[in-house]
């Protein structure tokens, strides 16, 4: 599998400068600086890929796509190329694990993160599977 694929999922959060912290210093993103006074919105960037944080207070809260429904797990899914050792640095880091990495039936080995607002980032690298 050859493609790339790029996409910045827009996740409703409770407190911007709370999340993104959470996203530097846990999973190794970094942003250049937030929009609004007070702070309602950033743009985060690492493991290739943009995530935007955005609180609406008093508007809306936070909505994991697994609270709307317990099938639907993922928030976004994120494609790397060095899936263990990104394992291991965001276990390192303390990122709240909430899928152990693992080989998975579809053709690809990942592992699932949670963020503070409970959004599931699941981060996977392609692998070519053996069919016996």
């Amino acid at each position: 599998m050859n493609e790339q694929f790029n996409i910045a999922p827009n996740f409703i959060v409770k407190d911007v400068v709370e999340s993104s912290a959470y996203y530097r210093d846990q999973l190794g993103f970094v942003h250049d600086g937030y929009s609004g006074d007070p702070p309602d919105f950033v743009i985060m960037q690492g493991l290739g890929s943009c995530i935007m944080l955005k609180s609406l207070t008093g508007v809306a809260s936070p909505c994991p796509n697994h609270k709307v429904h317990e099938d639907l797990g993922w928030d976004a899914y994120i494609c790397v190329s060095d899936v263990g050792a990104i394992y291991q640095d965001l276990r390192l880091r303390g990122a709240r694990i909430h899928r152990e990495i693992e080989n998975a039936p579809y053709g690809f080995r990942d592992f699932e993160v949670q963020d503070l607002d409970g959004y599931i980032l699941c981060i996977g690298q392609y692998i070519d599977v053996v069919k016996i």
